[in-house]
């Protein structure tokens, strides 16, 4: 299995930390988001892992540089949508893969819940969760059968469950994922990656879930955000496992 992560965004919502630094490279208790990002797909025993970064690339390029089981690419469009990202990643993908935005802190045991069920996965996959509010700017899921994703959208209003940002790509679903992911870029370069999943939907393949509940994880958007990451990760014991 290989991991692909997405790295590439400005992190514009974090204002002067990222001035002159990718996101992934801000500071979360004194460590870049990246580490915790390689943290966790490393637990996932994968066989390559694929960073894809853009903002400032030339800085994560070198944090990484030492780092032997890393393949890094580069999105010089990253003002652009998030599917140019991951389209430049996919090129050096040939095994099934996990998808991963390198702003999000998931603790080992989500990697773990994955582990116990991916043997049994046949479709591409969506992690989701059903234990917290979804607000404006959160990815919304609609669920048919209460199992497979029938619509994924922030502009939802009917909704299940909220997508945690991590999607498992069996190897038999590569290449139509693949095309997908190429023709969505070549219709709307402006989009995001998430679109793909609503386009396999609209094909009538199946999207399957893995349920994530009662894991809580982080994301680091904004200032909040951060500051909300560093108070957990400094005074909730061993949440990071």
């Amino acid at each position: 299995m290989n991991a692909l992560v997405l790295a590439a965004g400005t992190g514009s919502r974090l204002v002067n930390l990222t001035r002159d630094l990718p996101k992934a490279l801000v500071e979360v208790n004194s460590r870049p988001l990246i580490d915790y990002t390689l943290r966790f797909v490393r637990s996932l025993n994968c066989d390559q892992i694929v960073v894809v970064g853009g903002f400032y690339f030339e800085k994560l390029q070198d944090y990484l540089k030492n780092h032997d089981d890393l393949t890094i690419k580069e999105n010089k469009e990253f003002l652009k949508g998030s599917i140019l990202t991951l389209n430049s990643g996919l090129s050096e993908i040939e095994d099934a893969f996990v998808l991963v935005n390198a702003d999000h802190i998931f603790p080992l045991r989500l990697g773990k819940r994955f582990l116990e069920v991916r043997e049994g996965i046949e479709h591409t996959t969506a992690f989701v969760d059903f234990d917290r509010p979804l607000y404006e700017d959160d990815m919304k899921v609609l669920l048919k059968d209460g199992r497979e994703v029938k619509k994924i959208s922030k502009g939802l209003h009917d909704f299940d469950a909220g997508y945690v940002g991590i999607t498992y790509v069996p190897k038999q679903r590569l290449k139509l994922y693949k095309d997908i992911a190429g023709q969505l870029q070549n219709e709307n370069e402006n989009a995001v990656v998430e679109v793909v999943l609503q386009r396999l939907v609209d094909r009538n393949e199946q999207l399957g879930t893995v349920d994530v509940s009662g894991i809580r994880w982080l994301e680091v958007d904004n200032l909040w955000d951060l500051k909300n990451a560093e108070r957990i990760l400094k005074w909730v014991p061993g949440y990071l496992d």
